[in-house]
């Protein structure tokens, strides 16, 4: 009986070993198969004066490369404050207006019958460097107004990247970690104590 029961336990310690050395390999899962149905989205927030629009168009090729198709990329661009939208724009109006009076010769003080001041003078004697400083300025001042710099991604309306925060864009390796660690997040199971 002693025979036996030291066979038993080594058999046991045997089938134990040999599923325990045999690997299981998880079925690859697609990311539509995921619980939840609906396709992960990644929108991102950029600046459309700062000339961003061509680094999301660069990221949605990559994120096409990798993900092909299961993740919808997306770009919109960053709504201004409207203060700073009505202050852009009546720049814009002002700079129209005083470069087509000064090109144009239109004397609105010669009609008062009194002596030009000095800097007027020299307006109407230099139209075209006043005209150009005249644009550069007010330029100046709107993109300081319009370029905010955002470039900002969102996964499922989850802020993941700041550009304004970080102070550079991701690289495609952090990218696709950030959306990597956002999809095992999504599929841990929560324990409920």
């Amino acid at each position: 009986m002693g025979r036996i029961s030291e066979i038993l336990c080594l058999l046991l310690v045997f089938s134990v070993s040999l599923t325990s050395s045999q690997k299981i390999i998880p079925k690859s899962r697609s990311l539509s198969d995921l619980p939840g149905g609906a396709l992960p989205i990644l929108r991102v927030v950029y600046c459309a004066t700062s000339g961003y629009q061509r680094a999301l168009e660069q990221y949605i090729v990559l994120l096409n490369e990798k993900y092909q198709g299961e993740v919808q990329a997306r770009g919109e661009p960053f709504q201004h404050s409207t203060w700073s939208r009505y202050v852009s724009r009546s720049l814009t109006a002002l700079k129209l207006g005083l470069a087509a009076l000064l090109l144009f010769k239109v004397n609105l003080l010669g009609r008062l019958q009194s002596r030009f001041p000095r800097l007027v003078e020299f307006t109407v004697n230099n139209r075209m460097m006043v005209t150009m400083s005249i644009f550069l300025l007010i330029s100046t001042l709107e993109s300081r107004l319009s370029a905010t710099g955002h470039f900002e991604i969102f996964y499922n309306d989850v802020p993941v990247w700041s550009k304004l925060a970080s102070g550079r864009f991701p690289s495609p390796g952090e990218l696709f970690q950030i959306i990597d660690n956002q999809i095992l997040i999504k599929n841990t199971p929560r324990l409920s104590l």
